[in-house]
């Protein structure tokens, strides 16, 4: 195979759920089991070299940058220290110096939960034909380090418009019982190139300008302040979402979609606008998704193959075993877009 591919290594599919008279959507393998976490604590690091900031992401004097702080406040709204339904904990290792995204099969491994903010986009460093954009850690896993993203530290856009691409979160999983094993969360971040310069419509050329103010006003270049773009915070909330277990109320392209599509406020809604604050907070559907999933002093619930026939919950009893084979992993990946 050559030229540019996606990094998914799965087919999934995701199962539709009702809880407490609302809807939200559970990610689901390719054998039809539910993700979840089977550990009700769940370690994150954030790898915070960014080559360029907004004014209001970064670093007032003596402290960490506001975008440090935005992603943890991200996480936490997904916890028990948030919600008083769930038990569950994000728990903040602090920074982490890896940049490598991707379950490290290999024995001895240490993996993290990473938050990452890739420099631009792979396009820009890499030509068509480089090997790195086929290499696929699933089949080779002494090759992680070797895919593009992880070669240059820069956001995979195989396509032209994979620069719609605001984030990509990956789910490393079982699929025979959904447990998820990994998850990194990745940012298409400013490479600080073109600063005064337009930020583009949809396919921005060198990555997303992120902001963490709530100014009124939309920025039209890169670097420019008093203004807000897309905010850090909650799209980092929305790949939270993902990264726990939850996917889209409905797919881009959908009917139920669109400009009035009735999952609109969702947190886990697909596409992002601009200067949109309202989703650094869960909305009642994305809430009811996390508490049933994870509720407070019960065990995870699982569904599908795992969980009985016919798509119907159970809670995980024993756990699924640990993992005995590579063969036995797969990967998601979920792409957060612009609008």
């Amino acid at each position: 195979m050559s030229g540019r591919t996606s990094r998914v290594a799965a087919a999934v599919a995701a199962v539709l759920v009702a809880f407490a008279a609302q809807a939200y959507e559970r990610t689901k393998s390719s054998q039809g089991a539910c993700f979840y976490w089977p550990q009700r604590t769940v370690p994150f690091w954030i790898n915070a070299n960014r080559s360029a900031s907004s004014a209001s992401c970064a670093a007032p004097s003596g402290a960490e940058t506001v975008a440090i702080e935005a992603a943890r406040a991200s996480f936490r709204t997904w916890t028990g220290a948030a919600q008083s339904c769930t038990d569950l904990v994000l728990e903040d290792r602090g920074l982490s110096a890896s940049s490598i995204v991707g379950f490290d099969q290999r024995s001895g491994a240490t993996n993290q939960n990473l938050v990452v903010f890739r420099d631009g986009w792979c396009s820009n460093e890499f030509s068509d034909t480089d090997p790195c954009w086929d290499v696929d850690p699933f089949t080779s896993p002494s090759a992680i380090e070797e895919t593009c993203a992880n070669l240059r530290n820069c956001f995979e856009d195989p396509s032209p418009l994979d620069r719609a691409t605001i984030a990509i979160t990956t789910v490393t999983h079982d699929p025979r019982s959904g447990q998820i094993r990994d998850a990194d969360i990745e940012l298409a971040d400013w490479t600080g190139l073109r600063d005064g310069q337009s930020l583009g419509s949809t396919q921005p050329p060198e990555g997303w300008y992120f902001t963490c103010g709530t100014y009124p006003s939309p920025c039209g270049t890169y670097g420019q302040d008093s203004c807000s773009y897309i905010d850090l915070q909650s799209n980092v909330t929305h790949e939270v979402g993902h990264f726990i277990g939850l996917a889209h109320p409905c797919e881009l392209g959908d009917g139920d979609c669109g400009q009035n599509s009735p999952f609109r406020d969702f947190v886990m809604f697909p596409s992002a606008s601009l200067a949109d604050f309202d989703k650094r907070v869960l909305h009642p559907d994305d809430l009811a998704g996390l508490c049933a999933i994870y509720p407070t002093g019960k065990a995870p619930v699982t569904c599908g193959s795992s969980g009985g026939g016919g798509g119907g919950c159970a809670s995980a009893g024993g756990g699924a075993g640990i993992l005995s084979a590579a063969l036995a992993l797969a990967a998601l990946a979920w792409r957060r877009r612009q609008r």
